[in-house]
């Protein structure tokens, strides 16, 4: 092989390593700009119970940080741009690889979008209210890492990710039963439309689907 030919070879080589390093398919990266702080009402809750997080974003740099704006499905207590995973912990306290089942999420209809924004300025906050177990499908105890990302499917972006942990509990039947009276007693408005925010304190008996529920509903 000549040096001419070699030398060929080693720039075609060169010129197609970024096409094989990049993988279109991963989600690009969250920015560092951004922290997050999910805030819980409790650290441990009874299987069936609802779970209400707060996810608090706040820009920690010194430039403008692109976030994505919520996207509501307010019957359904969803938000299109938030992606939420569960993983349990194991008997040796490492989380598992592969996240709990998720509830199928609504086609996306498209819609209106930003193009050049919305931004975070720095030392701005801004929180959003989700309701987990719209997203998650629990069925076992245990203690799960829970993260939550602020992600736009289309172009695979991840604008901001915040992780904390959660312990659900087996309820007793009589504990069932007075998770169903106190959701029977809770407001069964779940969103605030002038404020565009979910209710944290809603009621919401599609979370009771675990086989001690069912004598009592």
């Amino acid at each position: 092989m000549n040096n001419q030919l070699l030398l060929t070879l080693v720039v075609l080589l060169a010129s197609a390593v970024p096409a094989i390093a990049e993988d279109q398919s991963a989600p690009k990266p969250a920015s560092p700009s951004i922290a997050v702080e999910l805030k819980l009402d409790h650290q441990e809750y009874l299987l069936g119970e609802s779970i209400a997080v707060e996810y608090v974003m706040k820009n920690i740099g010194n430039k403008p940080a692109r976030f994505i704006r919520e996207g509501y499905y307010p019957d359904l207590r969803l938000s299109k741009e938030f992606r939420l995973f569960a993983f349990r912990f194991d008997e040796q306290g490492k989380p598992s690889e592969k996240p709990e089942a998720n509830w199928p999420m609504p086609p996306n209809e498209g819609g209106l979008r930003d193009l050049f924004g919305p931004f975070l300025q720095p030392g701005e906050s801004r929180s959003t209210t989700l309701f987990v177990t719209r997203y998650i499908r629990f069925f076992k105890p245990g203690k799960y890492q829970l993260q939550i990302e602020n992600f736009v499917p289309h172009d695979k972006t991840v604008y901001s990710v915040g992780r904390t942990t959660v312990s659900l509990k087996q309820p007793t039947p009589e504990e069932a039963r007075q998770v169903y009276e106190k959701m029977k007693r809770a407001p069964r408005k779940a969103y605030d439309n002038n404020a565009m925010q979910f209710l944290a304190g809603a009621a919401d008996f599609e979370t009771m689907y675990q086989p001690v529920y069912l004598p009592i509903l």
